[in-house]
């Protein structure tokens, strides 16, 4: 019996199967046989429909190796589906996994038993079987894991937001005792660190914020208005100077550095390079950022001295969650959550301009291009 019937006429004993696994693998008690069985069977059939669809040996070689992806669009659906599904019911990936595994040693040990299979023609039905189960098997995978992304992104987004009210009382808490009078030096420094530390959570705050939103398919929302990049500079300058007293960093400016940007996030985004260059730059040396009006744009860079980057390490940089490697360790305890360089390039990319990076044996320097009007840009 051909394997794709055979699927069809024991639907009932592959599915007692299916049931029987899932139990196994934890499934709660609340979820009833019927619900289980529901997915499984409309996964059974898109499988053997799959198997049923003629196919060229250059149709099956390219599905081997996944270069056909929507050539069973109903099979893809269920298969989606029942990631969805175990996702909410509560299985984990490996346990998603397993249910397949038991599904095609199911399917093939049962259709063995019946002694009706072989030869050539039933080698041929095993390979489209184990494929068609591959191609399910991989889009429930990778849909499980988009779940997983989404609800884990959605955490650290409400978290991030959540912690913003505490934080800011505990900011202005400290604002109030460094401005009172007659308090002892003590007290004093310990407000000022106080102030600092929570200066340092904000900004951790805020780019888990605006990673979240970029995770989640957004751009980083930008409020054009006239700014000047020098007064950005100059602001960004004094407050990261303030958080870092022992730190040196040098202004160097020329040409017009008028435009149509978001003030705020430009702020941040040189102030998220300032901390990069203090984080990972040689101790005691100077950090300099120098601003320069093009015709159409302005360019503002940040430079740090320190032994270069690999040419490996650059090229992933700008990706989120991404620590330097072993041979350029930052030389601070407590250098972030590896967000600062993400952020600072998904600034640059809204307002329609490019972060590029040089390190050469003399240091690093990071360099933000920003048009004139990123009205027409973005």
């Amino acid at each position: 019996m051909p394997l794709a019937d055979f699927i069809d006429a024991n639907i009932d004993l592959l599915l007692a199967d299916w049931v029987d696994q899932a139990r196994r693998l934890g499934a709660a008690p609340t979820i009833s046989t019927a619900h289980l069985r529901d997915s499984a069977q409309r996964l059974f059939m898109c499988i053997a429909q799959d198997m049923r669809t003629s196919q060229s040996d250059t149709e099956q070689s390219a599905k081997s190796y996944g270069e056909r992806p929507a050539n069973a669009p109903a099979m893809i659906r269920e298969a989606r589906a029942h990631a969805e599904q175990r996702f909410e019911q509560g299985f984990s990936l490996n346990e998603l996994i397993a249910e397949y595994r038991a599904l095609r040693a199911s399917v093939v040990r049962h259709w063995l038993a019946t002694g009706t299979c072989g030869g050539v023609e039933a080698l041929a039905e095993l390979v489209r079987f184990d494929e068609a189960v591959d191609q399910a098997l991989a889009e429930s995978a990778s849909r499980y894991s988009s779940e997983v992304e989404r609800t884990r992104d959605l955490f650290v987004g409400i978290l991030a937001h959540d912690l913003r009210t505490p934080l800011g009382a505990i900011a202005m808490s400290a604002q109030y005792l460094l401005q009172a009078e007659e308090i002892p030096v003590q007290v004093l420094r310990v407000s000022a660190t106080v102030q600092r530390s929570g200066a340092r959570m904000q900004r951790i705050i805020e780019d888990l914020v605006d990673f979240t939103r970029t995770r989640l398919g957004g751009m980083l929302p930008v409020h054009l208005q006239p700014a000047n990049v020098g007064n950005i500079c100059r602001q960004a300058i004094t407050e990261i100077e303030a958080l870092h007293p022992n730190e040196t960093v040098r202004w160097l400016s020329d040409g017009d550095l008028s435009g149509n940007w978001d003030g705020i996030r430009l702020g941040q985004l040189l102030t998220n390079l300032l901390q990069n260059a203090i984080d990972h730059g040689r101790a005691g040396s100077p950090i300099t950022v120098t601003t320069h009006g093009l015709d159409d744009a302005v360019q503002l860079s940040v430079f740090n001295e320190g032994e270069p980057i690999s040419a490996a390490a650059l090229k992933s940089i700008f990706d989120p969650l991404t620590r330097t490697p072993l041979d350029a360790e930052p030389r601070r305890a407590g250098a972030g959550l590896g967000l600062g360089l993400f952020i600072a390039r998904q600034i640059t990319l809204a307002h329609g301009g490019t972060l590029e990076v040089r390190s050469e044996n003399d240091g690093t320097t990071f360099t933000a291009t920003l048009p004139r009007d990123s009205s027409r840009t973005v």
